[in-house]
């Protein structure tokens, strides 16, 4: 699990309703013989019942300190029922700290938290000359629910994971669809808008002897066409911002709310529209990683050799073949690669993860800087 956004809030006004337990030693402290028992055991109901409110009705369950703190506060409490009135059973009430401590975002942590609580159970019922009974009584009724609350808090973390992956999944998938229609647009009436600018700029040199007016209108229309052709262009651009070292940046936060680890070997960067090939080809690549590998690793690796740049990204999930057939997918991003003299490919085997490679040529700045 990663960070604070992840966990699950923990309960709260309702959280009382398990404070009904303390009736035990409510009931037995009014069956003690000593007044001076009976107001001490009352004394500690009231402000362990004051410290346990605190605790789930403020939001204070978020911090480690308070966790940590109320668990204490739960052992000191068990232990002062135990040592007054005499019963080893008292210390079943440590089952209150169970699910202070299950809440741990970090599942290191809430076992070694489990392992201490179970332990420190132990020993007490050790000291409190507890029979076999005991121990059974206190280690089950602590150890229940200490995996069932571990459990729920499993549950609802990776249930906010997977939603989180819904939403950066879509969000991909948007920014793959704008990124189409950016293309759809270039690609269309980019080569629309120059050939009208070229017909027109014939028809005002034909008409320019025998009509000048039509071929000033025709002169206007060129340089609407131009102007059109720039502004599609502008847009175009605007789609395309990202660099690769910034699109890594996004893509591995999402990898990592996802659960899975990525790493990147970066060396020196395209620019142009290499770089805009290279960086569709791993927001695809993460983007299939996400929907379809089950991966827990994604590794990319950019070089540049003396003849072109090589971008690969693998992972270790199951070696799910995506849609290759896709015109947004692997089949646009291979016509892509095409247009700039390039290769797309992809290695799989079940069990043995996914690999995407893209290679495209040096373009001329490039080798120049190479000499």
């Amino acid at each position: 699990m990663s960070g604070a956004d992840e966990r699950p809030g923990p309960p709260h006004w309702w959280a009382a309703v398990w404070l009904l337990y303390l009736l035990y030693p409510l009931t037995a402290d009014l069956a003690a013989p000593s007044a001076a028992v009976r107001w001490a055991v009352l004394a500690i109901i009231v402000l362990y019942t004051t410290g346990y409110l605190l605790f789930w009705g403020k939001r204070r369950a978020d911090r480690v300190a308070d966790r940590v703190g109320f668990a204490a506060l739960t052992l000191a409490a068990a232990v002062a029922f135990s040592a007054l009135l005499h019963s080893v059973y008292m210390l079943e009430l440590t089952v209150y700290a169970a699910p202070a401590l299950s809440i741990e975002p970090v599942r290191r942590r809430r076992m070694i938290a489990g392992a201490g609580l179970i332990l420190t159970d132990v020993l007490l019922v050790w000291l409190f000359h507890g029979s076999a009974e005991a121990y059974l009584t206190v280690l089950i009724t602590v150890v229940s629910v200490l995996v069932g609350t571990s459990g729920i808090v499993e549950f609802v973390t990776v249930q906010q994971r997977l939603r989180r992956a819904e939403e950066d999944i879509e969000a991909l998938a948007a920014a793959n669809e704008r990124l189409r229609i950016g293309r759809d647009l270039h690609d269309v009436l980019g080569h629309s808008l120059s050939a009208i600018a070229l017909r027109a700029d014939l028809a005002r040199s034909q008409a320019e002897g025998l009509a000048p007016q039509a071929a000033r209108e025709m002169e206007q229309v060129a340089q609407l066409a131009r102007q059109a052709l720039a502004d599609v262009r502008t847009m175009v651009t605007g789609y395309r911002t990202s660099s690769i070292p910034e699109e890594w940046a996004r893509l591995q936060g999402l990898l990592s709310r996802s659960g899975i680890t990525a790493e990147m070997r970066m060396g020196p960067v395209p620019t142009g529209p290499v770089e805009r090939v290279l960086v569709l080809t791993l927001r695809e690549a993460v983007t299939n990683i996400l929907r379809h590998s089950q991966a827990t690793h994604c590794r990319a690796e950019l070089a540049r050799s003396a003849a072109s740049w090589r971008l690969t990204v693998s992972d270790d999930g199951c070696g799910t073949v995506p849609a290759a057939t896709s015109g947004s997918g692997l089949r646009g991003l291979g016509e892509r690669a095409a247009e700039a003299g390039g290769t797309l490919r992809w290695d799989t085997a079940p069990g043995r993860g996914f690999q995407l490679t893209a290679e495209i040529p040096l373009a001329l700045g490039d080798r120049e800087s190479l000499a």
